[in-house]
């Protein structure tokens, strides 16, 4: 093995090669990990990393052909907006394209990452490789992370507390009511409930 040692005398550096060792006294040597240039280290090769969905095989026969107008017609979700409009959009969307032999489990999970931007999209690329077995696996997983149980809670308040305004038509009063039912569609109260708040 050559070592570099530097020479006092001549104020540079010289080549040292030890002798080699007797073999019944040589130690095994250690593999070194092989080296790498700074540049490679720094600035590392981009690599495409495993979806988070796990898609069912369509066939050889079957080709899944996505126009740029499709995904133009996607509703956007950065993660700041309501995630229940969203989802909603997303699937209204959705089942206005027409892709022949594919199941929409497989259309929503191809077009949901055109969707996603921002906090979202990183959100999802945070998941695990092919963690996603199907759109209503996604969907749990979604409206875990953009409506957590304190959004419910607090939704569900606002819910029972609900008041007329002073000098608010009844019509007014109705369609704020209504908005605020749409906000939370998973609220867990009973229509007999919800006409006694109404009313």
């Amino acid at each position: 093995m050559r070592v570099w040692v530097r020479d006092c005398k001549r104020r540079r550096l010289i080549r040292f090669e030890p002798e080699p060792k007797p073999e019944s006294q040589s130690i095994p040597e250690l593999k070194m990990v092989q080296e790498r240039p700074l540049n490679d280290i720094f600035y590392p090769l981009t690599t495409t990393l495993p979806s988070c969905f796990n898609l069912l095989d369509l066939g050889p026969n079957v080709t899944f052909e996505l126009r740029s107008y499709y995904i133009q017609m996607l509703p956007k979700f950065a993660g700041l907006e309501d995630a229940y409009l969203f989802l909603r959009e997303f699937e209204e969307v959705c089942s206005m394209m027409h892709f022949p032999n594919i199941p929409m489990d497989v259309v929503h999970m191809k077009l949901i990452p055109f969707a996603l931007k921002d906090f979202a999209k990183r959100w999802m690329y945070g998941l695990a490789a092919n963690f996603v077995t199907s759109w209503d696996d996604f969907v749990k997983l979604f409206q875990r992370k953009y409506f957590p149980n304190a959004k419910t809670v607090t939704l569900r308040n606002e819910i029972n507390q609900f008041v007329q305004l002073e000098k608010e038509s009844f019509w007014r009063y109705l369609d704020r009511f209504k908005n605020l039912l749409a906000r939370c569609p998973h609220r867990g109260l009973e229509q007999s409930h919800l006409c006694q708040i109404c009313i």
